[in-house]
């Protein structure tokens, strides 16, 4: 319940203190984040018309299959969040725990035809799940705390998507498909293993947002992190040395937004000099 909450302000107090004013106007990452709108699997099971439910939050899901049976009554669900069953260490010496492993059934899925935005956390699927791919209407998708080290090929069918959250987990480079999600808005990789800029970012004219910063390091996700069951990766990209992809990126008309971490304030220092234009340096937030 603890890393439960965690989980529920990094990412609520995340985008509100990232742009509060774009919040307040893209649908999409409003939806995405509203959680108290969300009833629980087993409140909503007590619903006498399940077809109007919209929204549903799963703790703990601890069956091998997604969707369940439990799930398909709610044949008009928009918006689903599933937490795996947690595994928490006591001390750092524990030895680490694989969490809630969880198979995606592609033909269950396809029958939840309302689906847009899909969240899941503390699940290990033993790499990104290829099956989400076809979900085409789906906006928002979040995988995050779920051990993702690559993203597929397969990512080019989201052609709807708006956001793309793939916080904490060990993705180390972008593939060139993930180019043509040409309504993406928002592309979230904090605390991964990327140590070069993705060049693929930079044909991603529609986004608003971007994020390579390793926010979860933060010293007081450091004193939790003996309680979650996989260590915490940290992006390491040198922004010098890719300055002139980095300044193309702060460039792009419609971005807002791009949040990065460095290793200390002297190269923070070193990266605004390569940046240079007050206008652009704005645009960055520093974690």
């Amino acid at each position: 319940m603890i890393i439960n909450n965690l989980f529920h302000l990094l990412f609520v107090f995340f985008f509100l203190l990232l742009d509060y004013s774009f919040s307040q106007n893209n649908h999409s990452e409003k939806e995405m984040y509203q959680f108290p709108k969300h009833p629980t699997l087993q409140k909503a099971l007590k619903k006498k018309h399940p077809e109007k439910v919209k929204y549903i939050h799963i703790e703990e899901y601890d069956d091998s299959i997604f969707p369940n049976n439990d799930i398909l009554k709610f044949k008009n669900v928009e918006h689903i969040i599933v937490y795996g069953k947690q595994r928490l260490r006591k001390t750092k010496c524990d030895t680490l725990q694989k969490l809630t492993n969880i198979r995606i059934d592609k033909n269950k899925l396809s029958q939840l035809t309302n689906l847009k935005y899909l969240q899941f956390a503390y699940i290990y699927f033993g790499g990104f799940p290829v099956e989400l791919c076809f979900l085409k209407q789906l906006k928002g998708l979040s995988i995050s705390f779920c051990f993702i080290d690559s993203i597929p090929k397969e990512i080019t069918n989201l052609k709807s998507l708006e956001v793309l959250e793939l916080r904490l987990n060990n993705i180390k480079f972008l593939p060139k498909e993930i180019a043509t999600l040409n309504n993406l808005l928002i592309l979230d990789l904090t605390n991964n293993s990327i140590t070069k800029l993705p060049e693929e970012v930079s044909e991603m004219k529609s986004l608003k947002k971007i994020n390579f910063s390793n926010e979860e390091s933060k010293k007081d996700v450091n004193e939790a992190d003996y309680r979650l069951p996989y260590p915490i990766h940290t992006n390491k990209i040198d922004y010098v040395a890719d300055g002139k992809l980095f300044i193309y990126l702060l460039n792009m008309p419609k971005l807002q937004r791009i949040c990065v971490s460095v290793d200390n304030p002297n190269k923070e220092l070193q990266t605004k000099s390569v940046v240079i234009d007050k206008l652009l340096l704005k645009k960055i937030s520093w974690f």
